[in-house]
């Protein structure tokens, strides 16, 4: 069957579905499904954005959060950091900065902690 043959098919088939009526209503809920999925992913996707200012001022913590951390490595300090160590602090000064200066909480910790895990992972 050649191309014009498939598409002469292909619009027959949905030509003769639309004309009964439990199709018909089937369609409907297929399309509206598909809207309606569509529309949740978009809506999800701005929602899930992150703060570019809340992460830059949480990474410029994290350094600062790791020059710390290696400041007291070099005077003798004992014990090392953990990734949860840096995750806890950068999580509970997210939380206190987000409330005073309106930086979200989320986005800030997650900026101290990729910076200042880089810096101390080298």
């Amino acid at each position: 069957m050649n191309r014009n043959g498939w598409l002469h098919a292909f619009k027959n088939l949905f030509a003769n579905l639309w004309r009964e009526q439990a199709t018909r209503w089937w369609l409907i809920v297929v399309a509206a499904a598909i809207v309606v999925g569509c529309t949740a992913l978009i809506i999800a996707n701005v929602v899930n954005q992150r703060d570019e200012i809340s992460y830059s001022e949480g990474a410029r913590h994290g350094e600062r959060y790791a020059a710390t951390v290696m400041g007291f490595s070099r005077a003798g300090a004992s014990g090392g950091v953990t990734k949860g160590d840096i995750e806890s602090a950068c999580t509970s000064y997210g939380n206190q900065v987000a409330e005073t200066y309106g930086y979200d909480a989320e986005d800030y910790a997650d900026g101290c902690f990729d910076r200042a895990y880089e810096i101390l992972s080298n």
